[in-house]
């Protein structure tokens, strides 16, 4: 069984080299993970990135729309990871059964390589690896995506995002669990 904390891609690596991405496990190195976009954010934060020069890893949940496409050859052009996240975030769905799970990941996998020419092989479980919604066919899927080749990866620092929390309450969850 796979279980990484997280992971980015290497900063000497080009995207269009499309070569295996390379991870550290130092207890010093912080990996920075966004799921559930491109969003209205993304360009934002591709500056603050930038202006910081700090690459992060998106786990992306893709739409067929150009702007969309446009968002994720941008993160990928920064120099920043992509992995697949989902694509219908209905967890319903997803985690229906495996096929269902492997379905949505092959959809959302499918319009990341269109865009970007990126072949992903990194994701993260919608809502995480351990979660009640998945608790019955986790390790089914987890079995059959490592089989597949595929790695997945969770966060250890949750910034409470999901919850709503504001800025002050994220910046603290963060820092308080680094």
């Amino acid at each position: 069984e796979t279980s990484p904390v997280d992971a980015t891609q290497n900063p000497e690596q080009t995207p269009s080299q499309n070569q295996p991405i390379t991870y550290t496990d130092d207890k010093d190195v912080v990996y920075l993970t966004f799921d559930s976009g491109p969003s209205e954010y993304t360009e934002k934060l591709l500056e603050i990135l930038d202006r910081k020069n700090v690459k992060a890893t998106f786990f992306i949940t893709p739409d067929e729309s150009q702007e969309c496409a446009d968002l994720m050859n941008k993160i990928v052009e920064a120099g920043h990871a992509i992995g697949v996240n989902s694509y219908s975030e209905d967890y319903g769905v997803v985690y229906a059964d495996v096929e269902s799970f492997v379905n949505d990941f092959n959809t959302a996998k499918e319009l990341i390589l269109d865009a970007t020419g990126i072949d992903c092989k990194i994701f993260r479980f919608l809502g995480g690896s351990v979660n009640d919604l998945n608790a019955e066919v986790r390790d089914d899927i987890i079995k059959r995506m490592t089989s597949d080749g595929y790695v997945y990866f969770d966060w250890n620092v949750d910034s409470g995002d999901w919850l709503g929390a504001n800025y002050t309450t994220m910046y603290n969850n963060v820092l308080a669990n680094v």
